[in-house]
């Protein structure tokens, strides 16, 4: 129960007494326990989890974790337990709008009880991650990287997007781990698309490929991208990959503690910018990345985050033309005091 004595620290940051975690990610966080539909509250002297009769009897309270039953009744009795006044807070941004009527009308009509909205409570600990963490996330990344491979083997012409698609849901699937999210993978004109779903289109020889790919390891998420030339002699297409490889490298370099996420960014687009190819940026530079694949942190000019070890990042740089291409390199590793660790290690960039 590491991280939570880390989210502890941050009650005393936001002077309340407890806080209320609805979400199933911050309950993974701070628990390893998954489930669905639970409460737990986070107290200085101890943690109470509230979970419904289908994981009751799987978990068990320790020094650190009471697990109760949850019912309304319980719930309430919970809370009339404390006989001082309690300052408890509540991220409004993880739960839906009936949860957030539920919690504001469960402590009006109580006295003693200030409840309070903050949001992303626990970032300030989850963008730094953990040794252990960290193995996940490299393991993750690696699983990808496999599965990257995996469906490039099978590339010949006729082979559908979705076929290739599809394929890296089996090798998830039998290499015992999860999709991060949907993977995107396209020929030819349909790079342009940033998120483009695969279609029936057929690969011909010539054809760029762009694949987006990411795994789950315990809970972390990894994230990929490469998009593959071949010997393409578009003029358009070699120029984008030659400065978005380039944008990617300044970008890697900039990853330095005690500089700003925003200085990521900023290195990314003067390489484009020198080029005269901003009008083709479609999105941020990267985000950050953990038990969600985008987590908190947002590389673009407007953030303000500070850089700093044990941060995940991923880095990916795109350009692109509409119906003619896209190019996007992506690569993901955490900050060290020696720059970014990659973890792929610019593997299959030209």
């Amino acid at each position: 129960m590491q991280q939570i004595n880390r989210a502890k620290d941050l009650l005393d940051k936001h002077k309340i007494d407890m806080f209320l975690f609805y979400d199933e990610i911050s309950i993974y966080y701070l628990t390893n326990i998954k489930v669905e539909n639970a409460v737990l509250c986070l107290r200085e002297n101890k943690t109470t989890l509230f979970v419904d009769s289908r994981f009751i009897e799987e978990i068990d309270s320790n020094e650190s974790l009471d697990v109760c039953l949850y019912s309304e009744n319980n719930f309430d009795n919970y809370f009339h337990l404390f006989k001082k006044k309690l300052k408890i807070g509540f991220d409004g941004k993880s739960v839906s709008y009936f949860q957030y009527k539920k919690i504001i009308s469960f402590f009006e009509n109580k006295q003693g009880f200030e409840i309070i909205d903050i949001d992303d409570f626990l970032k300030d600990i989850r963008v730094v991650k953990t040794d252990i963490e960290i193995s996940y996330l490299k393991t993750s990344s690696q699983l990808t990287w496999k599965g990257y491979q995996h469906i490039s083997s099978l590339l010949k012409e006729g082979v559908s997007e979705k076929k290739l698609a599809d394929e890296f849901y089996v090798f998830c699937r039998n290499n015992d781990t999860e999709i991060a999210f949907d993977p995107i993978i396209c020929f030819a004109e349909n790079t342009s698309i940033p998120h483009h779903k695969p279609s029936l289109k057929p690969y011909k020889k010539g054809d760029i490929v762009l694949m987006d790919l990411g795994c789950i390891f315990k809970g972390y998420h990894s994230d990929f991208t490469r998009t593959v030339i071949f010997q393409n002699k578009d003029p358009i297409i070699n120029r984008f990959y030659y400065v978005v490889k380039k944008a990617l490298e300044a970008g890697i370099k900039a990853c330095r503690i005690g500089s700003y996420i925003a200085d990521i960014d900023k290195a990314i687009y003067q390489v484009i910018r020198k080029e005269g190819l901003e009008e083709y940026i479609l999105h941020a530079s990267g985000h950050g990345i953990g038990l969600q694949t985008h987590e908190f942190i947002r590389i673009n000019k407007n953030s303000n985050e500070k850089i700093e070890k044990n941060m995940t990042l991923a880095i990916e740089p795109g350009l692109y033309k509409a119906k003619h291409c896209g190019i996007r390199l992506e690569e993901m590793g955490r900050i060290t005091e020696n720059g970014f660790d990659n973890f792929y290690k610019m593997e299959g960039i030209l």
